[in-house]
């Protein structure tokens, strides 16, 4: 099949006098999975709000302890994360939430070996240092940038929960020994926020669109009115 031919049946646009190619609109997403996605934010909070109970309502063995409030985090980081644009998102999230959770790793020196290993209560690793020590890795590695930058966004969102949780974070260790922290409610209002603003995201990118006009044809000033 010649070229020209080719071009002349290509289902891409259909040329009409007086009109504009038609383009083929997008697929919206199937009305009956709208709405388990627009609830997603919510079930989020609700998940961190039960987690919470749990741990303060109940005396867990240690192990049970840690994967409930690992949970949290992770429910966390994905709420924070949805708030972000997909081009800042993009490649960072996996790393992110990894991030999240893996910077915990510091407390198994605090419970086996190295009692001892805490200030004010937390790993001293639990600061700004380990962030900006990420991050310097990700400035001057470019081949593993992506990575550390997104473990060191997902530190950060791991600090949005434990600032509000248990003995605070030291943030600014080495420079200062107290622990930042802040009140459980104003964490949950951040998280209920992050989750209005989230669902309303979810809800504009699921919507069903408009009924396309008729085919390759653009309507006109009396079809408009």
């Amino acid at each position: 099949m010649s070229r020209s031919l080719r071009r002349e049946i290509r289902p891409s646009s259909i040329e009409v006098p007086g009109g504009r190619p038609a383009r083929y609109p997008r697929a919206a997403t199937p009305a009956l999975r709208r709405w388990p996605i627009r609830l997603l934010p919510l079930v989020a909070v609700g998940g961190i709000v039960a987690v919470d109970l749990m741990l303060s309502r109940w005396s867990w063995p240690l192990v049970v302890d840690g994967v409930l409030d690992e949970l949290g985090h992770l429910l966390t980081a994905a709420l924070l994360l949805a708030l972000l644009p997909p081009s800042v998102r993009g490649a960072l999230w996996p790393w992110a939430m990894i991030g999240a959770v893996a910077i915990d790793i510091d407390h198994v020196p605090l419970y086996t070996f190295a009692p001892d290993f805490a200030v004010d209560g937390r790993p001293p690793t639990h600061s700004l240092l380990t962030v900006l020590i990420l991050t310097g890795v990700a400035a001057a590695l470019p081949a593993v940038r992506i990575p550390f930058a997104g473990l060191a966004l997902g530190v950060c969102l791991h600090f949005v929960r434990d600032i509000a949780t248990g003995p605070g974070v030291p943030l600014f260790w080495p420079f200062a020994d107290a622990a930042v922290r802040v009140r459980y409610e104003a964490y949950l209002l951040v998280m209920a926020g992050a989750a209005a603003v989230a669902t309303w995201k979810v809800v504009a990118s699921t919507g069903a669109p408009a009924e396309p006009p008729a085919p390759g044809v653009e309507p006109g000033p009396a079809q408009r009115a």
